[in-house]
């Protein structure tokens, strides 16, 4: 089935040319690579998810903009199942014990800084340090969701981005590895 037979008001030149950098670049392929980041975020609306997989069954609704997605099957299967294998070690973290407070007391024990410090914003290093290494194992290990990181810690979620990615260097250098269980 061809869209622009049966819906001749789409215009996927129209999207593309948003992906069109003039480097060369395929925009198909800066419109797939796009969405598959915007589907493996951590705070993905599942919404948009449903959509995706209501298109993969062939309900399709011109009025939804989740059933406009451009690519392949596979590309919307592949979409699915990863957000499928994330749901799986969501649920599997939560069954083992770990929570936002349970990590916040493991990182404490690590650091040596006081549970309630780690809400505190600043520069002290011990602290900046918890911080970051609470961030890197909510979102990177645990993938909890960065809203619910950046509410724990008053922050937002481009600073929960920020300091995951810090803590991911602390953790390396420091050989810092999360147990299977909370302490």
């Amino acid at each position: 089935m061809n869209s622009h037979n049966e819906f001749p008001f789409l215009k996927t030149e129209d999207v593309l040319s948003v992906f069109d950098n003039n480097t060369g670049a395929d925009p198909s392929q800066l419109y797939r690579e796009f969405i598959r980041k915007w589907v493996e975020n951590k705070d993905c609306n599942n919404d948009f998810l449903k959509l995706i997989k209501g298109a993969n069954q062939e309900r399709e609704n011109m009025y939804e903009p989740g059933f406009w997605v451009i690519g392949s099957r596979k590309f919307v299967k592949d979409a699915i199942e990863q957000d499928s294998l994330k749901r799986a070690r969501v649920a599997q973290h939560k069954i083992l014990g770990w929570g936002h407070d349970n990590l916040a007391q493991y990182v404490c024990s690590l650091t040596s800084v006081n549970i309630k410090d780690i809400r505190t914003r600043g520069r002290m290093d011990s602290i900046s340090d918890a911080r970051k290494l609470f961030c890197y194992f909510a979102v990177k290990v645990l993938d909890m969701t960065r809203i619910e990181t950046a509410l724990k810690l008053n922050v937002t979620r481009t600073a929960v981005a920020y300091l995951a990615r810090q803590g991911e260097k602390i953790a390396l250098e420091r050989n810092i590895q999360l147990p299977l269980s909370p302490i």
